[in-house]
């Protein structure tokens, strides 16, 4: 009895008699639903941004699009303090101050040059 198959591209079932097959060189058969299918395979697309087939269908489902969406997770950069060997702690507080203080008054100077 001859049972229907699925297609390696498209997802969708082959019934018998229809289709085609393809045997790979390393003997691996590969069976496809209609033309399009096998073109599409042969030449290299991704069955994932084809609209047809089910793996597409997986990725982007219909309805609630809003509860689907997946926010990105922005990760806040803490910056770490690094430990000075035999510093005393006014020497450690000068160097925190200037390294907070260059930013800011290199970004006022472009800022005037901008206006200018």
């Amino acid at each position: 009895m001859a049972t229907t198959e699925i297609c390696n591209f498209s997802g969708r079932k082959c019934y018998p008699g229809t289709g085609t097959e393809l045997i790979k060189i390393d003997e691996r058969t590969v069976k496809f639903q209609t033309k399009k299918a096998r073109s599409l395979h042969t030449q290299g697309y991704n069955p994932r941004r084809m609209g047809f087939t089910g793996l597409y269908r997986i990725d982007h489902p219909k309805g609630d699009s809003n509860k689907r969406l997946k926010h990105k997770v922005r990760m806040s950069l803490k910056k770490s303090r690094r430990v000075f060997a035999g510093a005393d702690a006014k020497i450690i507080l000068q160097k925190t101050k200037a390294q907070t203080a260059k930013p800011m008054g290199e970004y006022k100077r472009v800022s005037k040059k901008k206006q200018h």
